[in-house]
């Protein structure tokens, strides 16, 4: 399969920004598919605390049978955790993958409430939580522009699970890319996300 990664924003300047996580990012749409690249993923030396998953509610509830914590007033909270169903067995996250239950974001798709797995994303999308009630790509245009946030944000609008990889120099960045090419199902894309989340200038 050829090499397909999209990388934005950065090919003229090799220096990344202070303060900036760079992150290999795969979309999947089926169950098995999406936990063979976990697991190769990690194999290939990605530590787990590396990885997010980013989807809408309906999604994870599909993939992994996730539901949200039913305590009363809870769900509206941009830090409601939500509970991993162990009924069947078949609501558990890849053993081993360290992520712990996903959590909501203050942000919204057209297949729930958006989730995040624990992990570099989701501290990025806590700490820097806009007032108000949003979409996802609108969260996302804090850090990518508005064409790619709303490509991003399509693909959890389809109903799309997302792995984020951050990877730390261009060799981990090929190995993640690489994983997420051959389970994942379109183009990898990679971005720079910079911690102060201030909007790239002339983003459109």
């Amino acid at each position: 399969m050829p090499f397909r990664a999209k990388r934005e924003g950065q090919e003229s300047n090799p220096v990344r920004p202070n303060r900036s996580q760079r992150f290999a990012i795969g979309v999947f749409f089926e169950r098995a598919p999406l936990q063979a690249a976990l697991v190769e993923i990690e194999g290939n030396g990605f530590d787990a605390s590396a990885v997010s998953l980013l989807g809408g509610e309906t999604t994870w509830q599909i993939l992994f049978g996730c539901r949200p914590d039913p305590a009363p007033g809870r769900l509206s909270s941009a830090e409601t955790p939500v509970r991993v169903s162990q009924s069947d067995g078949q609501g558990d996250l890849p053993p081993s993958d360290g992520r712990g239950a996903p959590r909501k974001i203050q942000a919204g798709s057209l297949c729930g409430p958006v989730l995040v797995s624990s992990g570099p994303l989701a501290d990025l999308m806590t700490n820097h939580a806009a007032g108000g009630a949003e979409d996802l790509a609108a969260r996302l245009r804090h850090w990518l522009g508005t064409r790619h946030a709303q490509a991003l944000a399509r693909q959890i609008d389809n109903s799309g699970m997302q792995i984020w990889v951050r990877v730390g120099d261009s060799e981990a960045e090929s190995r993640a890319c690489r994983v997420l090419l051959r389970y994942g199902d379109g183009d990898v894309q990679v971005h720079d996300l910079q911690e102060d989340a201030a909007a790239p200038k002339g983003a459109s």
